[in-house]
């Protein structure tokens, strides 16, 4: 039997999505991420950024991810060994407004 390579959570609230990855092994792994459709961010955890997350939290936390396009349903995300990323739905302009004003 072969160990888990990558393991995932889906993470929903309302029509936006959160799908969060892990690397559990030494190699770097391609993941196909299906379901998903629109712009999505993606922000990696990984050996090229963990010291800056680590020691400068707040300025990890605000730069953003990488922007992609989902194609025919879903994406595909690298991730180095051992890294984590988190793909998060981005709601098209005026999404969510109601049209009210104050």
């Amino acid at each position: 039997m072969q160990p888990l390579k990558v393991e995932s959570l889906v993470l929903r609230k309302r029509k936006r999505r959160a799908v969060l990855l892990a690397n559990l092994t030494g190699e770097t792994q391609r993941v196909c991420v299906n379901g998903l459709t629109g712009t999505l961010a993606v922000k990696r955890l990984d050996e090229t950024n963990a010291e800056k997350a680590m020691t400068q939290p707040e300025k990890f936390r605000a730069k953003a991810g990488e922007t992609l396009q989902a194609r025919q349903g879903g994406i595909e995300v690298d991730l180095k060994p051992y890294a984590v990323a988190r793909v998060d739905s981005i709601p098209p302009m005026g999404a969510g407004k109601t049209g009210r004003s104050r």
